[in-house]
């Protein structure tokens, strides 16, 4: 249709106008624009633009031939055209509304003096954003079916540029109330957090390493407990330093100079439990050649720590809950049950509301070991804790390994601060043990292992590294590698000198890996030593 009916010179303003738009970025000058656009196009007097938000008309900009606002839009234009067109989604033309039947009844139309009007629909698609209203009142038939054609492409573009630029409004907007509300949050986490920092600790908690907010958390909860005789349950996922935390209970409290008992309750056969906790007389089964007093017992007057509680038979755990109850056992094979005094602490990784539903757990035990939980937060989330505690393994590696402390590279920090710990705080230790065993004088990123590496490793090229396309190697998967391994030590070597420090970081290994290979390959010098 446009192309048959539009003459030339009409797309070519078209096309000029469509580009003044695109570049347009605000959203009230763009409609500005688009209305002076309007009435140049069609040699209107007055031009309107309206669009529906929220189900409501509103008027958004209303110009005149001389580029200049008209004031109070709505009260100059015929409503009933305004409302016919938004409701039909077609446009309207009349060349003398005057003398138009359908206006009639408008007195708009009369108390304007309206003569040629035409309105066309704003629309993307299906959607109707508004409408577009020019007029003329000084003559009739200013407008025919080209200015309508005219108009309705030009609206379908223009509507186009509206939705991108009310959108993007729209997301500028929301972000603005995210970063507000984002803002709120962290003032309100930066008060808490003061009021963390400013709060003193009763108790010595030096062997808990790492102060930040979830690990102060909890040892303010500790704090409140550890004067207490009450049981407490430490849960958390394995390897988050769930011993240390009842350790801290025990010796910070009034129970400090009697034993800290720690059991692994799954690390004991459940056909030996009972006798373990509860102790066994002479010759009460093959084996007992001798009394043996239980853990209860051995904790008497201080604490027994039941670590991985959770595994624990459902048997068990209704002798377990008869000790706490009467607090007394009975020995295997004794007559008489011994009085016991020991202040119970659990832990678990699991989820014992979980496993109490599912009938694995008691839940008669459940609220008698469940007395005050403690929640020690996965290493994940303590990501402020990790430079601390990277020290305190590198330093307690060093004086376990007989070797100097060593320095941690600022890159290396920063991967050991994004890694997931999916092993929680053992794994860092472990991490930081390698790394200070393979490491020369400074840990380097290049000593970490390669998932934490993670994408930094992926990137690194491997030299020697076959060429797509290439023919493939003649021999086994496991001999080209070897060759090709080789080949990569060989060119690494020449290309640092000899010197295996700088070979083995343009390779992405350690120094002391970096030698096995040599070793393997032979490739060593005949003394071993090398620069």
């Amino acid at each position: 249709m446009m192309g048959r009916s539009m003459d030339p010179d009409t797309l070519l303003r078209l096309l000029e106008i469509n580009k003044r738009l695109a570049g347009e970025t605000d959203l009230p000058r763009l409609l500005e624009v688009i209305m002076d656009s309007v009435i140049e196009l069609t040699g209107a007097q007055r031009g309107f633009l309206i669009l529906v938000e929220d189900g409501k008309v509103r008027f958004q900009t209303a110009r005149n031939f001389g580029r200049t606002q008209v004031e109070q839009p709505e009260l100059q234009v015929s409503q009933t055209v305004v409302r016919t067109v938004i409701q039909s989604g077609r446009p309207l033309l009349t060349d003398n509304a005057a003398q138009d039947p359908r206006f009639e009844e408008a007195a708009s139309v009369t108390a304007l003096r309206l003569t040629s009007i035409l309105s066309v629909p704003l629309r993307v698609q299906e959607r109707l954003l508004g409408a577009l209203y020019v007029d003329n009142a000084a003559r009739r038939a200013v407008f025919g079916e080209k200015e309508k054609e005219t108009l309705q492409v030009f609206a379908d573009q223009a509507a186009i540029t509206i939705r991108a630029l009310w959108r993007q409004r729209q997301v500028e907007e929301m972000n603005r109330a995210l970063e507000a509300n984002l803002e709120r949050k962290s003032q309100e986490l930066e008060r808490v957090s003061r009021a963390l920092d400013q709060t003193p600790y009763r108790h010595d908690y030096s062997e808990i390493v790492g102060r930040g907010r979830h690990m102060k958390e909890v040892l303010l909860l500790l704090d409140k407990v550890i004067d207490t005789d009450v049981p407490v349950l430490v849960q958390g996922e394995s390897g988050t330093g769930k011993e240390l935390i009842a350790r801290a209970i025990h010796y910070n409290g009034p129970r400090r100079s009697g034993a800290f008992v720690p059991v692994n309750c799954g690390a004991i056969p459940a056909s030996l439990l009972e006798s373990e906790f509860f102790g066994h007389m002479k010759g009460s089964f093959t084996g007992a050649v001798e009394n043996k007093k239980g853990l209860f017992q051995q904790a008497e007057g201080g604490t027994i720590f039941l670590d991985e509680i959770g595994e624990m038979d459902l048997e068990m755990q209704k002798k377990l809950l008869r000790v706490l109850q009467e607090k007394e056992v009975r020995p295997v094979g004794g007559k008489a049950a011994v009085r016991v005094n020991a202040r119970l602490i659990c832990a678990t990784n699991k989820n014992l509301r979980r496993e109490m539903e599912a009938k694995r757990f008691r839940d008669d035990l459940y609220y008698r070991v469940s007395v005050i939980p403690v929640e020690v937060p996965p290493l994940r989330d303590r990501t402020e804790d990790i430079p601390d505690l990277i020290a305190h393994f590198a330093r307690r590696a060093a004086k376990e390994m007989s070797m100097p402390e060593k320095r941690i590279a600022p890159e290396a920090v920063e991967l050991l601060r994004r890694w997931s710990w999916p092993g929680n705080i053992r794994e860092l230790e472990n991490e930081i043990r390698k790394a200070m065993a393979l490491s020369d004088a400074e840990i380097t990123a290049d000593d970490l292992s390669l998932e934490i590496q993670g994408d930094r490793a992926a990137r690194e090229p491997v030299i020697g590294a076959a060429v797509p396309g290439s023919p493939a190697p003649d021999g086994t998967l496991k001999e080209t590698v070897e060759r090709a391994e080789r080949a990569a030590i060989e060119r690494a070597l020449e290309e640092s000198g000899g010197n295996q420090t700088k070979a083995a970081r343009r390779l992405g290994i350690s120094r002391v890996w970096l030698r096995k290979k040599m070793e393997r390959h032979g490739l060593l010098p005949a003394s071993g030593e090398a620069p």
